[in-house]
């Protein structure tokens, strides 16, 4: 562990490096970075970075692993409202 600031900002800034370089490789166009390790999953980014996953690095296990969200469909009261809640949750489908 780095003792100093001076070192502790050469190793953020080797880290961030390593990142960047791997966002550029396999990145696609206008993807942000958190986009990508969602597409690629966490242990091929982290391997891609060179850094070994340690059980810090999550926070929580999830409660269901066959669900990335808990949202739910939305109630509406009439049809105007319906179309346009459906529509909105078709959009948030497509986006997992």
């Amino acid at each position: 562990m780095p003792g100093s600031a001076e070192e502790l900002e050469d190793t953020i800034k080797e880290l961030v490096g390593r990142i960047w370089e791997f966002w550029d490789e396999y990145g696609k166009n206008r993807e942000r970075v958190g986009e990508m390790i969602q597409r690629i999953g966490m242990p091929a980014f982290l391997d891609g970075i060179g850094l070994d996953p340690v059980p810090e690095m999550v926070s929580a296990p999830r409660d269901n692993p066959t669900s990335t969200s808990s949202r739910k469909p939305r109630e509406v009261s009439n049809e105007h409202d319906r179309d346009r809640a459906t529509e909105a949750d078709r959009h948030w489908a497509a986006t997992l």
